[in-house]
């Protein structure tokens, strides 16, 4: 049987027959660390931890930039993109 009518008779494209499937998630996985005085890695629990003490304060609710930068201020390695993930 032809690759056309096999694909036809599943009910499918013939480009989507001939495309390989991948096992697994695609991409890059997720960090669970961060770097901290550039030199440890810390995990992402602990600085978790760190955001929830620094927003624990009455009327401290900012958003992730201003995070971001308490936490730069802290001595930690991160982006805003990361924090906001977090």
């Amino acid at each position: 049987m032809k690759a056309e009518k096999a694909s036809m008779a599943a009910g499918m494209s013939k480009s989507s027959y001939y495309y390989p499937s991948r096992g697994g998630k695609r991409g890059r996985p997720s960090s669970t660390h961060c770097l901290k005085d550039n030199a440890w890695l810390v995990p992402n629990e602990e600085v978790v931890e760190d955001i929830r003490n620094s927003l624990s304060g009455e009327f401290m609710e900012n958003g992730y930039l201003k995070v971001c930068h308490e936490l730069k201020d802290m001595s930690y390695e991160i982006s805003k993109n990361k924090t906001n993930i977090i």
